[in-house]
């Protein structure tokens, strides 16, 4: 008999999780309770169980993947006539009992430690993030680069601090990287910095959080163990700036959650895209997809069944009623509206308070009174 491994609602306001730690291969076989997969949203994580000895074949995903809410991460075959390769396991060097259990935070951070989780010894029984720490600060002296007097950082060769939150840096230092700040607040993440190329170096951003460098610094915040970034960058009448940084973050192969802030809600069964943020006091109904890099701003209302392409930016207080569809880099401006089951098309402009009541193509500007090319607008 074959069953479908699927991935769990984690956080009932996030349907979409990243792998961040596969342990099985295709062909192992396990026991009824056996760890497959560590996953984690923005706010929690969570250990998928083997619901009953068997092989595990099919398997669907690898480590870094975003995933949703109820799609297949493998299978797994019952019965005698299951084949199985041996199971793969952390082995230690030396033997220890079975009965240890090594706990998923345990084993996510002595991940991020680059520390073998098997070596560390048990405490009746059970490896905790305790015993991984102290474990790191018997065995694994933090190393950091050679400081210059004029370096701005300090920071360890590993994606995470002393106490274990998640190194990031936000790309952009203006207005609206406090924004995104704020949306981090309580995430587990530690902001090292902004970069910004215009910013003079050193301005600070919020308390505690300065600007760095220029963009050209991220290479090397990666060298330092930097691995997560998230975009400081807006745009009020054109998204090709904030879709650019999305692109040079992927090539430079730096991780971008989405920002989900604590005081937004998100319905069930909804998308958010990798870099995506839905800000303070936004709503996004159930069944909607919010893609890549796409931009929920402060207050702003998405009903039901809509569709925000990559990039896109639904700007405070705009409201779309439901299965609306916002086209790629497109933005909604301020207190406006866009009616019931209406697209609006890639790279459009809809300026502050209009009522959109008919579908709008590509490339237009929205007014109060009328519509026009948006390439013309901007060349004339």
């Amino acid at each position: 008999m074959s069953e479908v491994i699927t991935v769990p609602l984690v956080n009932a306001n996030e349907d979409q999780v990243q792998v961040v730690e596969i342990r099985v291969s295709e062909g192992q076989a396990v026991r009824d309770g056996d760890p497959l997969f560590a996953l984690e949203t923005t706010k929690s994580a969570v250990e998928v169980l083997a619901p009953a000895d068997g092989v595990i074949t099919g398997l669907k995903v690898k480590v870094g993947d975003f995933v949703t809410t109820g799609a297949p991460l493998c299978r797994l075959e019952r019965g005698e006539g299951a084949s199985a390769s041996a199971p793969v396991e952390d082995a230690p060097a030396t033997e220890e009992p079975a009965a240890v259990h090594r706990t998923l935070k345990a084993r996510l951070l002595a991940r991020e430690l680059g520390i073998p989780i098997a070596a560390v010894p048990a405490v009746a029984g059970r490896v905790g993030e305790a015993e991984v720490r102290a474990y790191a600060g018997r065995h694994r002296p933090v190393a950091t680069v050679p400081a210059r007097a004029d370096d701005p950082m300090d920071l360890p060769f590993s994606p995470t601090d002393a106490a274990g939150h998640r190194l990031a840096v936000i790309v952009g230092g203006g207005r609206h990287a406090p924004c995104v700040i704020d949306g981090l607040e309580g995430s587990g993440y530690r902001i090292v910095g902004c970069v910004d190329s215009l910013k003079p170096i050193g301005e600070t951003v919020l308390p505690g959080i300065r600007v760095l460098g220029r963009e050209s610094l991220l290479e090397e915040l990666w060298r330092r163990g930097v691995r997560t970034a998230f975009i400081g960058v807006g745009g009020t009448d054109d998204m090709t700036g904030r879709a650019g940084v999305y692109e040079r973050l992927k090539a430079l192969g730096f991780t971008l959650p989405p920002v989900i802030h604590r005081s937004a809600v998100v319905g069930l069964d909804t998308i958010v895209g990798d870099a995506a943020q839905i800000l303070m006091g936004a709503t996004v109904g159930p069944r909607s997809r919010i893609g890549a890099n796409a931009l929920v701003n402060q207050g702003s209302i998405v009903c039901h069944d809509s569709e925000i392409s990559d990039h896109a930016h639904i700007t405070p207080g705009a409201i779309l009623a439901g299965a609306v569809r916002i086209g790629p880099r497109s933005i909604i401006g301020m207190g406006a509206t866009v009616r019931y089951h209406l697209s609006v098309g890639a790279d459009c402009l809809v300026h502050n308070g209009v009522a959109v009541v008919s579908n709008v193509a590509d490339g237009q500007i929205v007014t109060a009174t009328r519509r026009m090319a948006r390439t013309a607008a901007k060349h004339g």
